[in-house]
């Protein structure tokens, strides 16, 4: 059985669609691999997830998806929290999907990196932003004078 778990602002998802890490990763084992694939039309942070960026929706280099492997369903469970904080604050309805990665042993489908994330580590080099640990815009062009 698949594990997908849609991320949005709670206030705005239908009805009977939201639905909580207990109720698709409840039974899940941990370490646990899942995709992370961001809908957002920005640059998001997740810092529960060692700080790690997704570019915006439909990257031509598919770097709005990432592969972690998640510790603990406690982690988990606050990365989600996170995200439908910033989805509330933003009022979008749809905005990430958490997935779990079936085949937990076979096949390197994360672009070469390894990412394993433990609860509050932070990952270093690519995946963080100088301690950024909220939504980006980036390019957004504006700037004060």
């Amino acid at each position: 059985m698949a594990r997908v778990l849609k991320i949005g602002a709670p206030s705005l998802m239908d009805e009977g669609a939201r639905q909580t890490v207990d109720q698709v990763f409840g039974d899940a084992e941990f370490p646990h691999r899942i995709r992370v694939t961001n809908r957002f039309s920005c640059r998001m942070a997740v810092a529960e997830l060692g700080g790690m960026h997704l570019e915006p929706i439909a990257n031509p280099d598919g770097l709005d998806k990432r592969e972690f492997v998640v510790k603990d369903k406690d982690l988990l469970v606050r990365a989600v929290a996170s995200m439908e904080q910033v989805s509330e604050m933003n009022k979008i309805p749809y905005s990430m999907t958490f997935e779990s990665v079936e085949d937990q042993s076979g096949g390197d489908q994360d672009n070469g990196e390894n990412n394993q994330v433990e609860s509050g580590e932070r990952k270093s080099g690519a995946d963080a932003n100088d301690g950024e640990t909220k939504a980006t815009k980036s390019g957004s062009g504006k700037t004060k004078k």
